[in-house]
Protein backbone atom coordinates (compact mmCIF):
# COMPACT_ATOMS: atom_id res chain seq x y z
CA UNK A 1 0.00 0.00 0.00
CA UNK A 2 1.34 3.28 -0.84
CA UNK A 3 1.91 6.18 1.71
CA UNK A 4 -1.18 7.93 2.06
CA UNK A 5 0.15 11.14 3.63
CA UNK A 6 -0.15 13.17 6.87
CA UNK A 7 -3.05 14.54 5.64
CA UNK A 8 -5.07 11.38 5.69
CA UNK A 9 -4.63 10.30 8.83
CA UNK A 10 -7.07 12.68 10.67
CA UNK A 11 -10.21 10.70 9.41
CA UNK A 12 -9.33 7.86 10.71
CA UNK A 13 -8.28 9.13 14.15
CA UNK A 14 -11.56 10.64 14.11
CA UNK A 15 -13.77 7.67 14.86
CA UNK A 16 -11.22 6.61 17.48
CA UNK A 17 -11.09 10.00 19.31
CA UNK A 18 -15.30 9.75 19.24
CA UNK A 19 -14.87 5.83 21.03
CA UNK A 20 -12.31 7.63 23.34
CA UNK A 21 -15.01 10.35 24.63
CA UNK A 22 -17.45 7.88 24.93
CA UNK A 23 -15.44 5.48 26.97
CA UNK A 24 -14.39 8.28 28.94
CA UNK A 25 -18.17 10.21 29.52
CA UNK A 26 -19.40 6.05 30.18
CA UNK A 27 -16.06 5.76 33.13
CA UNK A 28 -16.74 9.19 34.62
CA UNK A 29 -20.19 8.87 34.86
CA UNK A 30 -19.61 5.14 36.30
CA UNK A 31 -16.95 6.65 38.86
CA UNK A 32 -19.64 9.30 40.05
CA UNK A 33 -22.33 6.98 40.84
CA UNK A 34 -19.76 4.77 42.89
CA UNK A 35 -18.96 7.71 44.88
CA UNK A 36 -22.50 8.48 45.62
CA UNK A 37 -23.11 4.60 46.73
CA UNK A 38 -19.93 4.63 48.58
CA UNK A 39 -21.21 8.55 50.32
CA UNK A 40 -24.45 6.64 51.02
CA UNK A 41 -22.54 3.34 52.56
CA UNK A 42 -20.59 5.88 54.89
CA UNK A 43 -23.66 8.15 55.90
CA UNK A 44 -25.72 4.61 56.84
CA UNK A 45 -22.54 3.15 58.79
CA UNK A 46 -22.15 6.63 61.01
CA UNK A 47 -25.49 6.61 61.49
CA UNK A 48 -25.87 3.57 62.97
CA UNK A 49 -22.84 3.92 64.90
CA UNK A 50 -24.26 6.96 66.43
CA UNK A 51 -26.58 4.53 68.46
CA UNK A 52 -25.37 2.75 71.53
CA UNK A 53 -28.80 0.35 71.39
CA UNK A 54 -31.54 -0.86 69.48
CA UNK A 55 -33.19 0.99 71.53
CA UNK A 56 -32.31 4.79 70.51
CA UNK A 57 -32.53 3.37 67.27
CA UNK A 58 -36.25 2.39 67.42
CA UNK A 59 -36.85 5.46 69.33
CA UNK A 60 -35.20 7.51 66.32
CA UNK A 61 -37.38 5.39 63.83
CA UNK A 62 -40.06 6.39 65.70
CA UNK A 63 -39.91 9.96 65.76
CA UNK A 64 -42.27 12.08 63.35
CA UNK A 65 -39.26 13.67 61.34
CA UNK A 66 -36.55 10.47 61.05
CA UNK A 67 -38.99 9.11 58.12
CA UNK A 68 -38.67 12.61 56.09
CA UNK A 69 -34.61 13.26 57.10
CA UNK A 70 -34.16 9.50 56.18
CA UNK A 71 -36.31 9.69 52.92
CA UNK A 72 -33.86 13.09 51.98
CA UNK A 73 -31.02 11.49 52.83
CA UNK A 74 -31.02 8.63 50.55
CA UNK A 75 -33.23 9.25 47.71
CA UNK A 76 -31.85 10.70 44.26
CA UNK A 77 -32.29 14.32 44.31
CA UNK A 78 -35.35 14.80 40.89
CA UNK A 79 -34.97 17.30 39.05
CA UNK A 80 -37.69 19.65 38.32
CA UNK A 81 -38.29 21.05 34.34
CA UNK A 82 -36.18 23.63 34.26
CA UNK A 83 -32.75 21.60 35.25
CA UNK A 84 -33.63 18.87 33.08
CA UNK A 85 -34.33 21.34 29.74
CA UNK A 86 -30.83 23.06 30.68
CA UNK A 87 -29.61 19.16 30.73
CA UNK A 88 -30.58 18.87 27.30
CA UNK A 89 -29.53 22.56 26.59
CA UNK A 90 -25.86 22.42 27.27
CA UNK A 91 -25.44 18.79 25.03
CA UNK A 92 -27.10 20.43 22.29
CA UNK A 93 -24.51 23.54 22.22
CA UNK A 94 -21.92 21.46 22.42
CA UNK A 95 -23.04 18.70 19.79
CA UNK A 96 -23.95 22.02 17.42
CA UNK A 97 -20.11 23.05 17.85
CA UNK A 98 -18.54 20.40 17.20
CA UNK A 99 -20.79 19.68 14.14
CA UNK A 100 -19.63 23.34 12.63
CA UNK A 101 -16.26 22.36 13.55
CA UNK A 102 -16.51 19.73 11.42
CA UNK A 103 -18.13 21.92 8.19
CA UNK A 104 -14.98 23.90 9.05
CA UNK A 105 -12.86 21.14 8.96
CA UNK A 106 -14.53 19.74 5.74
CA UNK A 107 -13.07 22.92 3.37
CA UNK A 108 -9.60 21.69 3.75
CA UNK A 109 -11.08 17.67 3.99
CA UNK A 110 -13.95 16.90 2.10
CA UNK A 111 -14.49 14.02 3.69
CA UNK A 112 -15.46 15.57 6.73
CA UNK A 113 -18.51 17.17 5.17
CA UNK A 114 -21.47 14.31 5.64
CA UNK A 115 -20.02 13.63 8.98
CA UNK A 116 -20.26 17.65 9.42
CA UNK A 117 -23.77 17.73 8.48
CA UNK A 118 -24.84 14.80 10.41
CA UNK A 119 -23.31 15.83 13.58
CA UNK A 120 -24.98 19.53 13.20
CA UNK A 121 -28.28 18.52 12.54
CA UNK A 122 -28.30 16.09 15.53
CA UNK A 123 -27.05 19.57 17.94
CA UNK A 124 -30.18 21.24 16.26
CA UNK A 125 -32.51 18.17 17.09
CA UNK A 126 -31.43 18.21 20.22
CA UNK A 127 -31.77 22.10 20.83
CA UNK A 128 -35.74 21.65 19.05
CA UNK A 129 -36.46 19.26 21.78
CA UNK A 130 -35.05 21.23 24.38
CA UNK A 131 -37.41 24.08 22.76
CA UNK A 132 -40.36 22.33 22.40
CA UNK A 133 -40.00 21.10 26.30
CA UNK A 134 -40.32 24.05 27.57
CA UNK A 135 -42.79 25.23 25.76
CA UNK A 136 -45.02 22.16 27.02
CA UNK A 137 -43.36 22.63 30.15
CA UNK A 138 -44.69 26.54 30.40
CA UNK A 139 -48.01 25.50 28.82
CA UNK A 140 -48.71 23.38 31.18
CA UNK A 141 -48.00 25.17 34.09
CA UNK A 142 -44.71 23.54 35.23
CA UNK A 143 -42.15 26.56 34.93
CA UNK A 144 -43.77 28.75 37.57
CA UNK A 145 -42.22 26.54 40.19
CA UNK A 146 -45.19 24.00 40.76
CA UNK A 147 -44.49 20.82 39.86
CA UNK A 148 -48.03 19.17 39.56
CA UNK A 149 -46.66 15.42 39.02
CA UNK A 150 -44.79 15.06 42.52
CA UNK A 151 -47.25 17.75 44.17
CA UNK A 152 -44.44 19.80 45.73
CA UNK A 153 -43.05 23.21 44.92
CA UNK A 154 -39.63 23.25 42.91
Amino acid sequence: MPFMGAGSIIPMLIPLGAFVMVVFIAWFDSRQKQARIKARADFNKQLLDKFASSQELVAFFGQEGSERFLDEMWSEKQHGPKERILGIIIPGCIITSIGIGFLLLSTKTPGLRIAGVTIFTAGIGVLIAAAVSYRFSKAWGLMNGKDRSRGRRE
